[in-house]
């Protein structure tokens, strides 16, 4: 199911060996598109797993939390695999978008990810696991550190997740040049990344921004979390808001970069921000600095069950315009995990095959598409995909 291309020895410790994955699984002997969508970031692997509260007090586990992990949390993931019946997903924010877009399209080869991973048992289970959808995924191998991990554990109906990135966190801009990858950046349209990704590789993010400058393709970002628009990852954030096309995050996360850019007080809370204060701030979102004038700036904020906000005058969206969200049955949903990437890619699917029809975008239906996306992925356990998706791209 892949091959191992060598490439020349990095200087750092780790292998820049690369494994390239392509799935022939489900599109055998069909003609394979170019590239249009590369993303880059942290692949993880996620276990799926119901477990006993015991298990949660052995590895000291707040119940219902979600924690970052390090390497020294690594035997609970040996454990939770040994013990219990776990369902194995290719995870990680950016990754879950990619996956879901390649669904939608339903074209091989028409989506591409790059990330790093290490040399044991989780990653080849994940580059298994990532090749079932499709996705022409492209590791550097960094064999220092174990493949990024993501519990996903359920007592009942309540959820804890423990994640731990390990190799995620070898992800170099030197790895963008590798043939292999470099390939699928000259092909790709859009480039798009979760605001996670930024901490561990963030010069590599900042190079595809530029490059998305240069070549004059559409950069994507979704914010991913609140904390992420605080100090120390702030700086981060205003380095690469200038190079957004897209930018997509919740209602929180837009008051916690509102705040973290000084455009609201920082003891306003959430709950406290009116419709019309939210509209001020997806407007300054709008206005604020941007380097590549020839793509309009589109800016998408969801607000769970309340409707989406939209703002694009480039493409007559004049004024923020709510678009109601289809409300699930609460028998139907499942899990809110990876619906923000389904959202992602529901949207950036409907926007490309617009581009690839080479008609004008109609972003309401890119909402309508990134709507049943999340509203797909709510109904699943984890980030999962099944089959051949009952929605038709416009």
């Amino acid at each position: 199911m892949f091959s191992l291309v060598k490439i020349a020895q990095s200087p750092k410790k780790f292998s820049s060996n690369l494994i390239s994955l392509r799935s022939f699984s489900r599109f055998v002997y069909k003609k394979r598109s170019k590239c249009e969508i590369f993303g880059i970031g942290n692949p993880l692997l996620d276990m799926v797993a119901k477990v006993d509260q015991a298990f949660l007090e052995k590895y000291n586990l707040p119940s219902g939390d979600n924690l970052i992990g390090n390497e020294n949390d690594y035997p609970l993931f040996v454990e939770l695999h040994q013990k219990y019946d776990v369902s194995f997903v290719a995870g990680g924010a950016t990754q879950n978008a990619i996956r879901v877009a390649q669904w939608l399209l339903q074209k091989p080869g028409i989506t591409a990810y790059a990330g790093s991973v290490g040399d044991d048992e989780f990653g080849k289970i994940l580059k298994k696991t990532v090749t079932k959808d499709g996705v022409d995924a492209y590791y550097t191998v960094d064999p220092t550190r174990p493949s990024g991990t993501c519990a996903v554990m359920s007592v009942g109906t309540v959820r804890t997740l423990i994640a731990c990135l390990g190799a995620a966190y070898s992800f170099d801009p030197k790895h963008l040049v590798l043939p292999e990858i470099k390939k699928k950046i000259d092909e790709a349209s859009i480039f798009y990344i979760s605001g996670f990704v930024i901490n561990e590789s963030f010069p590599a993010c900042l190079e595809m921004a530029k490059t998305a400058v240069k070549d004059n393709k559409l950069f994507a970002m979704n914010i991913a979390a609140a904390y992420l628009c605080s100090k120390p990852h702030l700086n981060k954030f205003k380095q690469l808001m200038p190079y957004w096309d897209l930018i997509v995050g919740n209602e929180s996360e837009v008051v916690s970069l509102g705040k973290g850019l000084g455009w609201l007080n920082k003891n306003t809370k959430k709950e406290n921000v009116s419709q019309g204060l939210m509209e001020d701030l997806i407007k300054e979102l709008y206005k604020s600095k941007k380097i590549n004038t020839k793509m309009p700036r589109i800016v998408a904020v969801t607000q769970s069950t309340r409707p989406t906000l939209l703002y694009a005058p480039e493409y007559d969206i004049n004024k923020v315009t709510s678009y109601p969200v289809k409300k699930c049955p609460s028998h139907q949903f499942v899990d809110s995990n990876g619906a923000g990437d389904g959202f992602v890619a529901g949207f950036l699917s409907q926007f490309l095959n617009y581009k690839l029809k080479k008609v004008e975008p109609n972003l309401a239906n890119c909402i309508k598409a990134a709507h049943w996306s999340a509203g797909y992925i709510i109904r699943q356990r984890g980030c999962t995909i099944k089959g051949k998706p009952k929605y038709q791209l416009d």
